[in-house]
């Protein structure tokens, strides 16, 4: 085999490779938490009311959901107050639950996943977005 950079060939670097002494520790629930308050005070400063996070690496960073982008929807609503609303459809509703690591406090108190269902008999007509059609999620 030829020599690679340094002279080293592949079969022997690879041979030296073995396991993480120390694993970085997981992500837990108030790193996450952290996260989303100081994208809340970041929403502040700039006046906004509500972040959309879409499928991808913004919604692992916020929420731990590995999800790629498709052509349907799955997006975490962040409201300057309040819980976070998931959005995903109604068929998709199991796989989500399952990747989703963010707990919220709703007004009862309780603690649970928010999650709101969207199917293709329910779709809203193509058009600018009005202030009212996401109102009864934000307050719900």
């Amino acid at each position: 085999m030829t020599s690679g950079i340094g002279g080293a060939s592949a079969a022997n670097v690879l041979s030296e490779l073995g396991p993480w002494a120390d694993r970085a520790a997981a992500i837990g629930g108030q790193e996450r938490g952290a996260r989303i308050e100081k994208a809340r005070r970041l929403m502040k400063d700039v006046g906004a009311d509500a972040l959309m996070i879409g499928a991808g690496a913004s919604l692992r960073y916020f929420a731990g959901i590995g999800w790629g982008a498709s052509e349907r929807l799955v997006a975490m609503l962040l409201p300057a107050n309040g819980a976070p609303i998931l959005i995903c459809q109604v068929f998709e509703q199991g796989s989500l639950e399952a990747e989703l690591t963010i707990e919220v406090r709703l007004r009862s108190g309780r603690r649970m996943k928010a999650l709101r269902l969207w199917s293709r008999r329910r779709c809203v007509k193509p058009g600018p977005p009005r202030s009212r059609s996401i109102r009864p999620w934000l307050l719900s």
